[in-house]
């Protein structure tokens, strides 16, 4: 093999590792997007930014809302229609600010029903309440959390945090959809379903799953099909690849 062959061949094998490990990002932050439906009766939205990264299983949740109510929230994810409906495809999130010092998350598998119950019903096609599909509790030593914070900042409350992805993505449903399961992920569109709370109170057995999930006011962010970002390579990597392509013109 002639040393340019080899030159091209090296500097290939990075950019093709590259290709199937994308970073995906969907920033909102204003009006209300196309698509989607905003309740801002448990906390005023005032911006969303997630970032999926599928290589390293790791999912930036920051929501920022205009006004210090909010005490928790849930959220599912797609990778484009609105969850609703898809039971036994995703997880569902739960995130307990009722103390914001002591910030606690756990995961199911969500029912697809417009309620806050997959953590006592775990198939939302059946009538009554099924057994939960668990997945992660408040204790699991795998824990789904990276980093939490919710904290108040001027006028804001912001919920910034980073799940490790890894369990949930990789679950295998208790009651299976139609469909894939994805956990929790999204690529190039996105689908919502958040919901909100006010003055929540919230109770778990012993091993840590929720017994409870009351609350005074509830608020949503629902939305399909929102479009997110694929990063461009480095500048470092676009460098590289432009010398394997000018190399690829030079002949003997």
């Amino acid at each position: 093999m002639s040393s340019l062959r080899l030159l091209m061949a090296s500097a290939l094998l990075p950019l093709a590792g590259v290709a199937h490990a994308d970073t995906y990002t969907w920033d909102w932050s204003g009006a209300t997007p196309p698509n989607a439906a905003i309740s801002n009766v448990a906390g005023d939205f005032d911006s969303v930014h997630a970032v999926f990264d599928d290589a390293a299983q790791s999912l930036t949740w920051r929501v920022t809302f205009a006004d210090q109510l909010t005490s928790g929230l849930t959220f599912a994810l797609s990778d484009g229609p609105n969850p609703k409906g898809h039971a036994g495809e995703l997880g569902l999130v739960y995130v307990d600010a009722s103390n914001l010092g002591n910030i606690r998350t756990s995961t199911y598998a969500y029912n697809g029903k417009n309620l806050i119950n997959s953590y006592k019903d775990g198939d939302g096609n059946q009538s009554g309440d099924q057994t939960p599909d668990r997945i992660q509790s408040i204790y699991d030593m795998a824990s789904p959390l990276r980093s939490a914070s919710v904290y108040d900042d001027g006028t804001s409350r912001v919920f910034d945090l980073v799940f490790d992805t890894t369990v949930l993505n990789s679950h295998s449903p208790l009651y299976p959809g139609s469909s894939t399961w994805t956990g929790v992920a999204f690529g190039e569109k996105l689908g919502l379903w958040m919901h909100t709370f006010t003055a929540l109170s919230s109770s778990y057995s012993i091993d840590g799953y929720l017994t409870g999930w009351s609350y005074q006011g509830h608020g949503w962010f629902d939305g399909r099909d929102q479009s997110s970002v694929i990063p461009l390579p480095s500048a470092a990597g676009m460098g590289f690849a432009g010398l394997v392509l000018t190399a690829s013109r030079r002949r003997p």
